[in-house]
């Protein structure tokens, strides 16, 4: 993930969705800024993995799980909810963290009941 509009753009057209890396891997990253996702929990860029690669000297930043799931099950698209409920099978996710990390997502009450109702749905 990047602050810089212009990198994302860059990482998404290189590594993204119908990208040559997305064809010959079968996977694809989202070059985003920090003010991309929506529904993310308060302070997510706090608890961001970044990791430097210093052959090209750049930190990325990548959404800790639990707070990239929430943003996901904000967005709620077919392709969002099918990673969502596939990243819950892992193991990976806490079920419980992740509605107490909902408490703190800017969102309306009636959102905050189908994002918990999302979150169900993928453990289910």
């Amino acid at each position: 993930m990047s602050g810089d509009d212009e990198m994302a753009d860059i990482l998404s057209s290189s590594i993204g969705e119908l990208s040559g890396f997305h064809a010959n891997h079968h996977v694809y990253a989202e070059g985003v800024t920090f003010d991309t996702p929506t529904f993310a929990p308060h302070a997510w860029q706090e608890r961001a993995i970044k990791v430097h690669y210093d052959d090209i000297d750049v930190t990325a930043h990548f959404m800790e799980l639990h707070d990239l799931t929430l943003s996901k099950l904000g967005a709620g698209r077919p392709k969002d909810m099918e990673f969502c409920g596939s990243l819950a099978k892992t193991g990976y996710l806490n079920e419980q963290l992740l509605q107490d990390r909902l408490a703190i997502v800017q969102c309306s009450p009636s959102q905050r009941i189908l994002f918990s109702q999302r979150i169900h749905q993928i453990f289910s």
